[in-house]
């Protein structure tokens, strides 16, 4: 008998509890790739790192702004 390769799988998550849903998401694919959990990770945590920093940038006024009211307060 030929083992079943999985290669994809559809899912249905329930939106009202998005970290739980991620989380076992995660789960269920580094169950697929046991020997890749620290490069699948690594990768996740690259992609969340990056979102996060561009919420903080968003989240931060520009370069300029900040600048003018420096120099008011200086004089």
């Amino acid at each position: 008998m030929i083992p079943l390769k999985i290669t994809s799988i559809g899912v249905s998550i329930d939106l009202t509890q998005p970290v739980q849903e991620v989380v076992d998401i995660i789960s269920i694919v580094l169950n697929h790739h046991p020997k890749r959990h620290q490069e699948i990770l690594e990768a996740i945590d690259v992609k969340v790192c990056e979102a996060l920093a561009n919420l903080q940038k968003d989240k931060e006024p520009p370069v300029e702004e900040t600048e003018t009211k420096t120099e008011e307060a200086a004089n």
